[in-house]
């Protein structure tokens, strides 16, 4: 599969690039690219491995204060708790990161958000709560200014 193998190649040339000396150190350049590396795991179906790079990312981007960075870690999460069954984590994250998209006006990363949230409900079976907290979601929004 050609799509699997650039993931693969992708995979392998961001692990080289954690392990050369220059992005040892703690900065928000190694934090994203711990992140694409969670990316990369995922989408080659290692769940386990991609939670354990965007941990680390989401830690080091704490504690150096770049909170975007932590937040597209955060969002990666959400989706590896997606594919690891883990419905409630999932739920739990998005809910609390919506917020923080909405304040920034980011909504197609909100709209990433809304996905999970009716992803998790759905598999969570609260079927209820995928329509109505959508609906009153997007009625709190009609006025916002998308430009």
């Amino acid at each position: 599969n050609f799509l699997r193998s650039q993931y693969r190649a992708g995979s392998l040339h961001v692990r080289r690039l954690l392990a050369a000396d220059t992005l040892r150190q703690k900065t928000s350049l190694r934090a994203k690219i711990l992140n694409i590396a969670a990316n990369y795991d995922l989408n080659l179906g290692q769940p386990d491995s991609a939670r354990n790079w965007v941990q680390e990312s989401i830690q080091l981007s704490a504690e150096i204060g770049d909170e975007d960075t932590r937040q597209k870690g955060i969002a990666t999460l959400t989706q590896i708790y997606l594919r690891l069954g883990e419905h409630e984590l999932s739920l739990n994250l998005s809910k609390e990161q919506l917020q923080y998209l909405i304040d920034r006006k980011e909504w197609s990363r909100a709209a990433a958000c809304y996905f999970a949230i009716c992803l998790a409900n759905l598999q969570l079976g609260n079927f209820e709560e995928v329509t109505a907290e959508t609906a009153a979601d997007i009625r709190d929004t009609e006025d916002v200014d998308y430009e």
